[in-house]
Parts: C-alpha cells; sequence; structure tokens
C-alpha cells in the first residue's frame, strides 16, 4: 500500500460551501475597494529576506514569525509574512510614486506565511488583505483608511457588532522618548515578564504593552501612557481624529496601549475587534520604509485583514454571509436516460453556456436513472434535464424542477427563455 501523503500541519484545503464564502467576500471586498478607487497590485510570495528584515530587525515578525530559507541559488528567500513590504518594494521599484500621482492608492491580497504554532484562527498560511494609500501626511487619510474598512465591514454582516481601538504614537521622536521612559519603568520588573518580553525590553519594549498575557499584569498597565508625551500638534491631530469618527458614527474605544505588532508605526494605529471575539483588522499610519526601499521620504497609512479570521467570526456569531449573494447561480444538471445519447448533452450544455447559464453534463454511462437522480440531489442541483428517445424525435427537453419536485416538457428552442429569468 502506498503511504498516505497528507497536508502540511497550519494549513488548510477549503472546498465546498467554504470556498462559496470566500468567493462572496471576496466579491465583496473587491467591489468596495473598487468603489474607493484603490488600484490592485499583485506582488510575489517569495521575496529576498531583506525585504523583510530592513530596519524592523526587532520586530516580532521577524524574530519568531519568519519562513527564510537558502535557495539553490545560497540566496536567503522569505516566504512573505505580510504583503506592506512587498508593495513598497514594488511601488519602489517600478516607479510608480510620481509626485503628481500622490497619494497612491494600491491593494493586494493573497496567501501569506508565518512559522508559529498552528491554533484556531492562527494558520501558517493564511489569506491577507492589504489597503495602502502611500505618500500622504493627512489625519483625513488615516480616516479614509478606517472608514473603508467600515464600509467592507458593514458590507459582509457586522453591521454595528464591532467597534475600532484607536491610539496615537506621535512622530518618531515622540516614540523614542516614550520607549526611553517605558524601558526605564519596566526594567525593574524585568524578572516577572515572560521570556519574549524580556527579549523585547531590550529590543523593542512598546510590544510589551500590548502582549496579549504580560499586556494584563497590573504593573504593565500602570505604565506610563505615550499621550503624556505627545506634542500639542500630535493631541490636536488625535482630537479631530476621535471628532471625525464621532461624526462618522463609528464606534471607537481609545486603547493607550496598543501599539501594534511592527515597529514602523507612527502617529494613528487602529484595531478592529467584535467583543467577545479576536481582531478583525488593524492598520496604521509608517513612515521611513519608503526611503528605506531607496524612494524618497513619504509617510502612508494602510490597513490588513485576513478573511479567514472574519469568516471564522462570522460563523462563531452565526452571521450567514451567503445570505449577502442576492442571487445564487442557477445550478443544472444535464444527463440521459441512455448512453448513445449524450452528444445531445454536450450540445446542450454548450447552448447554455453560450447563453451565460450554468450547468454541468453527468453522464448516463448505462447506469439506472436513479444513480441521476442522487448524483443531482448530492450535488444541490436546481433543475434536471433529461433526454430520452422520444424526447430527441419530438425535439422535446424535459426539465425537472428537483427543489419544487415539479416538471415540464419544452421545446428546443425554449429552453434559453425559460432559463433566462429564473432565480433561485
Amino acid at each position: 500500500m502506498n503511504k498516505k501523503i497528507q497536508k502540511l500541519r497550519g494549513v488548510d484545503d477549503i472546498f465546498g460551501k467554504e470556498i462559496l464564502k470566500w468567493n462572496i467576500l471576496e466579491k465583496t471586498v473587491l467591489n468596495e475597494l473598487n468603489l474607493a478607487n484603490f488600484n490592485e497590485i499583485k506582488v510575489p510570495i517569495i521575496e529576498l529576506a531583506d525585504v523583510f528584515h530592513r530596519s524592523n530587525e526587532n520586530a516580532d515578525i521577524v524574530m519568531k514569525e519568519f519562513y527564510d530559507f537558502k535557495d539553490k541559488g545560497d540566496r536567503h528567500i522569505a516566504l512573505r509574512p505580510e504583503l506592506t513590504a512587498p508593495l513598497i518594494r514594488a511601488v519602489v521599484e517600478n516607479k510608480l510614486l510620481i509626485s503628481e500621482n500622490l497619494p497612491l492608492r494600491i491593494f493586494s491580497y493573497g496567501p501569506v506565511f508565518r512559522y508559529e504554532n498552528p491554533q484556531s484562527g492562527r494558520k501558517r498560511q493564511f489569506t491577507q488583505y492589504d489597503i495602502e494609500i502611500i505618500g500622504t501626511n493627512n489625519i483625513f487619510d488615516d480616516i479614509e483608511c478606517i472608514l473603508t474598512a467600515c464600509k467592507i465591514y458593514d458590507k459582509i454582516g457586522f453591521l454595528n457588532k464591532y467597534y475600532v481601538e484607536i491610539n496615537f504614537l506621535g512622530n518618531s521622536e515622540t516614540i523614542l522618548t516614550y520607549t526611553k521612559a517605558l524601558k526605564d519603568y519596566l526594567i525593574p520588573f524585568k524578572e516577572k515578564l515572560s521570556e519574549i518580553s524580556k527579549t523585547r525590553l531590550e529590543k523593542n519594549p512598546l510590544r510589551i504593552l500590548d502582549d496579549k498575557i504580560d499586556g494584563e499584569l497590573e504593573f504593565v498597565k500602570n505604565a506610563p501612557k505615550i499621550i503624556d508625551f505627545l506634542t500639542e500638534k500630535d493631541k490636536q491631530e488625535f482630537s479631530f481624529l476621535q471628532k471625525c469618527l464621532n461624526e462618522f458614527g463609528i464606534n471607537f474605544k481609545i486603547n493607550p496601549n496598543m501599539v501594534r505588532g511592527l515597529d514602523y508605526y507612527t502617529n494613528t494605529v487602529f484595531e478592529f475587534k467584535v467583543e467577545g471575539f479576536s481582531s478583525i483588522g488593524a492598520g496604521g499610519r509608517y513612515a521611513k520604509m519608503v526611503e528605506e526601499f531607496g524612494g524618497d521620504d513619504l509617510s502612508s497609512v494602510g490597513l490588513a485583514f485576513s478573511p479567514e479570521r472574519i469568516l471564522t467570526v462570522l460563523s462563531e456569531m452565526n452571521i450567514d454571509i451567503e445570505s449577502l449573494q442576492k442571487e445564487k447561480n442557477l445550478n443544472i444538471i444535464i444527463s440521459s436516460r441512455m448512453e448513445e445519447y449524450d452528444i445531445n448533452i454536450l450540445k446542450l450544455v454548450n447552448v447554455l453556456r453560450d447563453s451565460n447559464i450554468n450547468c454541468a453534463p453527468k453522464y448516463n454511462e448505462g447506469r439506472k436513472i436513479n444513480n441521476i437522480f442522487n448524483y443531482a440531489e448530492k450535488n444541490e442541483a436546481d433543475f434536471l434535464i433529461l433526454f430520452g428517445k422520444k424526447e430527441i424525435e419530438k425535439k422535446q427537453i424535459q426539465i425537472i424542477d428537483l427543489k419544487n419536485k415539479k416538471e415540464e416538457f419544452i421545446k428546443e428552442e425554449e429552453i434559453i427563455e425559460f432559463f433566462k429569468n429564473k432565480k433561485i
């Protein structure tokens, strides 16, 4: 017996009703991004590891989640763990950042890879949508990024069931000053921190604040708040952000300990949550990344979310994303009672498909007619079309409505008109 080969741990096969949910989500998201005038860019799944190392050497995503290897040319290659860095690399390398066209509004989506312990809602391969407004230092673009996410969440069924946590980190100098103050505060508590937080204390102490475990420690909660280190200009921008969110009726909460996972963020950071569930998306403003890839010193703002996480939360909340699909494609199976008439199946399949009517053939292969009905039922067909000797002689078609348990005979030339206005 051959050895059974199975998928790797931490990855999923997606099929059946799940793929239908994925496709509805994708269609909804892409439609909303098109309305908001974002342009798609596809970037490679593999990149040189330097795309992700750079100055983010101490970011958690590099320290513990990197999926990297040496290729046959001895190059250090990485499977992309996120999409922001590849997008910035792409726009700089392809000279898309023309000053007259800024800000550049782009998005990308596809698989990303993180080598971490697989668990519910956290896979080694998952999908990410990434939306970026590049070359802007305008608080209005921060707000628009949040509003775009809200439009998407509303359209896919969350409506008033989510809120957005916000924080304001200030500029790079503010963050450096605050980081030193936070480190000085935390050093006396070092032995009470987890091993990973001890490492962060030396290299990236802000990440301790929103750690799922250490972030709940009382002394971490009582740490200095970055809002107390903001300049007057920063405070005014943060106040204006809150005013606008109120203006648009966005449910938000201020989380002074939220810093986000990557250490290139400045100013506005945000995370979308559903009460009692994990995050459904997050983002913020970032600086210096364009410059690190050889471009100008341009500020940008972005947002990322995962359909796996969103579909899991929707399912746990008993929200049916399939209900968003206003019209369902007809599922038509075409077969015959007799093997020698299979050519008529192909003819009708092509006639229907030429008129954009979904259908699939099922060849009898000399089996009993019950096999055809069982096949149609298992494939959740709406209609079954059957040929027989008499139908062909009379140039008729037998149509069986499987949902309503009805059948009728129509002329061959009436078939398109029959299905054209059918709705499920």
